[in-house]
């Protein structure tokens, strides 16, 4: 496709892309549209822009042969800038992105995806304050993972730089939405689709590009043909006769018909030159050079590819002017010649990555040199953090390996499995272990396999639990495999069964690890057993000392589940050393991320955006949520959709977003409740329940709460703190009249409050108490418990759960007419709710107060003036009515009443007239 002299019938997308660039708003510029439909166009219109604006401007035009490359969108982004900004990156993230772009030899270090990413952030933040950046991606959806990554993280992080993503998309044939895109905000995106021209400016971009003007009977042919989609259009034209073009075509059935006729214009040595960089990630004149037959004459042919406006040279890159022109290209070699291409790539190109790929498409022939070949390949990747490549190569690996090595072949398939479930790809895994299993003899490997399978499925308890059971038949005399198994089924009961099952089969894993004597197996084990000690809240069976000693002396990688500092962190989590906790968890998740394990990510992610509830910190705690949702939600799980919309929820709930907490914590419970998993669906439905008590619908908060509690119990998750349904079912039993229960569930709770001596536990039950006491009518009772949970309150971090205290307090100071105390007291959780932003107890707060009338200090009480507005408003007035009524401007009651709205945490009329009149109620 020759450079276009001109934009033609895209004036509004062009409109829309320099607002962007002007904007402050959005960060990423999508241009969705079919193949071919002028998203390139445009997208090299835009780079035209902002580079005569004086923007840098960095551009990746990935092909779909480079999905499963890692880092290749990164090479062409960043192979241009890198040596400006190197120094100034920080050491690791310098090394590693050299390692990565191939400009260094990684010398037996294994590069993290998290270190890319951050060096891909600070990169743009250092190109950033230097001037405007512009990230150009055409063919956004064949980026591989890996620089989708990168972005994603550098994305969300940037603040005020002056960096801006514009991608072209192509929608058609069923492609996957790039997480790219999932990563942002809606708010953070600017959509602009593509769509079809009309058969006028189909006309014109004819003429313009093509230099023709063509017959209305042949320009409505094409039209219809085409769909008005330029670029078919313009292909079929530039392969018309130049005279008297017939009335009576066939559109080709595909665009790689219409590109393999314009390179079947090309002159034969040409094409022969151009065959092998149809088949490199990233082609060079060099590389070209080195596999032709005849190197001099190189040069000379590509100038006639630039000439036909086939490929694009930069100093020594060669690059397909589109990617589809290089797909029809390497469509075209025989079977022959490509065998031989790739065989010589594979020994020219210095990456392990792109040889094995090389290797993979010699031959379908088995080889056993070839398959080992690719196998290094995949290990190259998975130290990468790339453990989609990996799965592939492992695949490809498998495919070529000989008849006689059927060891060999079955242990790659099961591989192969396993590296899908970090890269988030677990139906493929179940696919590749199911297409071998039939064929798998008795013994260990048929045992990995269906151990592996487990594994892999998550949303089907009782299948995953029928695999481990089968599985322990194959690994009958192998120790080390039979501790693997029952602790897979431990897990498997924790979530499906209870904790009697669960304990059981935990006990049988360390027994058989302990018989083997690996501590890669025991550390595991033992880990287990001391999560299922940690969740029934008896901590003192010594399986974790014993764990974090042997994991000290080994170092060893485990999986999140099974690694003893996730337990520590919950323990830590659990009484109250929240920063201790966060330490391990966040430490913990960068490993999951930098190793490309999505699952562990996410799961981690669950815990953190707790901890941060617990710390009060919901800024933080919804931007993990919201991370962890869009994770779990792209690899479409079940298990750990359920988990992530509980976190979602707590977050929601906590932060007054009434209708997104309801709708997630009906979701998360659905989710659950659809796989049996029973412990997410008891804590969405603790989120739905505190959510309604939230708001003050005491009788909806105890139908949903107060089965809680002892279903927890029943199942053996008996840690009060970790699990934290007992202080909002005893509330909700207490508002709606039910003392008598109540104080059986408060009994219950102080037992277990006691025990595990955690002072977020003591605070709340002490709170409960004195709430009872205040409904039975015991106002000093209910004074003497509320100050004994302001003291254990002492000893907790977060101060969301101290401001429900000081509102219980107020509420005893008030019924025993100590008005000042309790006017003082409820000031004091009306200052911390608000600096929470946790809306909906600050109104029970203010509500509160305004039962006590006389004049409140709050520095966000309503002003006389503001008063007025908010009253007027309350009656419906418009803002004009308002200004009308007082003689003010409309400006002065615009003013005044954002100030009402801030004051109140109100956000729309309706809810400000709801709570001017419950306050005139509660007055009266």
């Amino acid at each position: 496709m020759a450079e276009p002299r001109e934009v033609v019938g895209r004036e509004h997308e062009l409109r829309l892309l320099r607002d962007f660039a002007g904007g402050d708003g959005a960060r990423l510029a999508l241009l969705e549209g079919d193949a071919g439909i002028g998203k390139t166009t445009l997208m090299r219109e835009a780079i035209t822009a902002a580079s005569s604006e004086g923007a840098r401007v960095l551009v990746a035009r990935p092909a779909e042969a480079e999905v499963g490359l890692a880092f290749s969108g990164l090479s062409d982004l960043l192979a241009d800038v890198l040596e400006a900004v190197v120094t100034e990156l920080p050491p690791p993230q310098a090394v590693a992105l050299e390692i990565v772009l191939l400009r260094r030899e990684a010398e037996g270090r294994s590069v993290d995806l998290h270190t890319v990413s951050a060096g891909v952030l600070t990169a743009l933040r250092t190109l950033g304050e230097r001037g405007a950046v512009v990230v150009a991606v055409d063919d956004l959806q064949w980026l591989d993972r890996e620089t989708v990554a990168a972005l994603a993280f550098a994305l969300r992080r940037l603040g005020d730089e002056r960096v801006r993503l514009i991608a072209a998309l192509r929608l058609e044939g069923g492609l996957a939405q790039p997480a790219l895109i999932e990563s942002l905000p809606a708010k953070r995106i600017l959509r602009i689709p593509i769509g079809s021209l009309s058969a006028g400016t189909l006309h014109e971009v004819i003429r313009v590009h093509a230099g023709r003007t063509l017959p209305r009977p042949v320009l409505l042919r094409i039209h219809e043909l085409t769909g008005g989609n330029p670029f078919y259009a313009l292909e079929i034209v530039r392969s018309l006769p130049p005279y008297e073009p017939p009335s009576g075509f066939q559109m080709p059935p595909s665009v790689e018909a219409l590109t393999t006729r314009r390179l079947g214009r090309l002159e034969g040595p040409v094409r022969r030159v151009l065959e092998p960089a149809a088949l490199l990630r990233d082609p060079t004149v060099s590389l070209l050079e080195a596999v032709s037959t005849d190197p001099r004459q190189v040069g000379q042919r590509l100038d006639r590819a630039v000439a036909a406006g086939v490929i694009e040279l930069s100093v020594d890159r060669v690059r397909f002017t589109h990617p589809l022109l290089a797909e029809a290209m390497a469509r075209m070699i025989g079977p022959r010649r490509r065998s031989q291409l790739h065989a010589q790539l594979a020994q020219l190109v210095d990456d392990p990555e792109q040889c094995a790929r090389h290797l993979a498409m010699v031959s379908s022939r088995p080889c056993a040199d070839t398959a080992d070949e690719i196998e290094r390949g995949a290990r190259v990747a998975a130290a990468r953090g790339a453990p989609a490549a990996a799965a592939e190569l492992l695949e490809m690996a498998a495919a070529v390996t000989p008849d006689s090595q059927p060891s060999s072949r079955w242990r790659r398939t099961i591989e192969a499995a396993r590296a899908c479930k970090p890269a988030g790809l677990p139906a493929r895994g179940r696919k590749l272990l199911a297409a071998i299993l039939s064929e798998l003899p008795s013994g260990t490997q048929r045992a990995d396999a269906l151990v592996g399978l487990a594994g892999l499925s998550n949303d089907d308890f009782e299948a995953a639990d029928r695999a481990l059971e089968e599985a322990l038949i194959d690994a009958r005399g192998d120790d080390e495999r039979l501790s693997i198994i029952h602790r897979e089924r431990a897990y498997g009961c924790s979530s499906h069964v209870g904790h009697g099952a669960a304990r059981e089969h935990a006990e049988l894993a360390v027994a058989a690890a302990t018989r083997a004597g690996e501590a890669r197996v025991l550390i595991p084990a033992l880990t287990f057993l001391a999560a299922l000690e940690t969740w029934n809240g008896s901590s003192n069976g010594g399986a974790l000392e014993q764990a974090l000693e042997l994991q000290k002396r080994e170092r060893l990688p485990l999986a999140y589940t099974y690694s003893p500092n996730v337990i520590l962190g919950l323990r830590h989590m659990a009484v109250d050393r929240l920063d201790e906790a966060r330490e391990l968890f966040e430490a913990e998740a960068a490993e999951a991320e930098s190793g490309g394990d999505d699952y562990a990510y996410s799961s981690l992610l669950v815990y953190l955006t707790e901890l941060e509830c617990r710390a009060g910190n919901f800024s933080a705690a919804a931007s993990l949520a919201s991370e962890c949702w869009l994770r779990s939600e792209q690899r479409g799980e079940q298990f750990q959709g359920g988990a992530a919309l509980w976190a979602k929820a707590l977050v929601d709930a906590h932060l007054g977003r009434v209708d997104e907490a309801r709708t997630a914590a009906e979701r998360g419970t659905a989710l659950s409740s659809e796989i049996g998993e029973e412990v997410y669906r008891v804590l969405n439905q603790y989120a739905l329940g505190f959510l309604e008590l939230s708001v003050g619908d005491v009788i909806r908060a105890d139908a949903v709460l107060r089965p809680l509690p002892l279903r927890l119990v029943e199942l053996g998750w008996d840690e009060p703190s970790l699990f934290p349904v007992w202080p909002n079912a005893i509330e909700a039993l207490i508002a709606t009249g039910e003392q008598e229960l109540a104080g059986e569930y408060l009994a219950l709770y102080q037992e277990r409050a006691g025990r595990c001596d955690c002072p977020w536990a003591l605070a709340t039950a002490a709170r409960c108490h004195g709430l009872l006491r205040l409904a039975e009518g015991d106002i000093d009772g209910a004074l003497a418990a509320c100050e004994l949970a302001l003291q254990e309150h002492r000893r907790t971090p977060g101060a969301f759960e101290r401001g429900r205290t000081l509102l219980a307090l107020g509420c005893a100071q008030r019924r025993a007419r100590q008005l000042r105390y309790a006017r003082e007291t409820l000031q004091k959780a009306l200052t911390l709710f608000e600096q929470l932003g946790a809306t909906l107890w600050a109104g029970k707060v203010r509500t509160e107060l305004g039962r006590i009338g006389g004049r409140t200090k709050s520095r966000d009480e309503l002003t006389p003036s503001e008063q007025r507005v908010a009253a007027l408003v309350a009656e419906g007035k418009t803002n004009k009515e308002v200004a009308g009524a007082l003689i003010v401007s409309v400006h002065t009651v615009e003013a005044a009443l954002t100030q009402v709205y801030r004051k109140l945490g109100v956000r729309s009329r309706t809810e400000l007239a709801r709570r001017v009149h419950q306050v005139a109620s509660t007055k009266d």
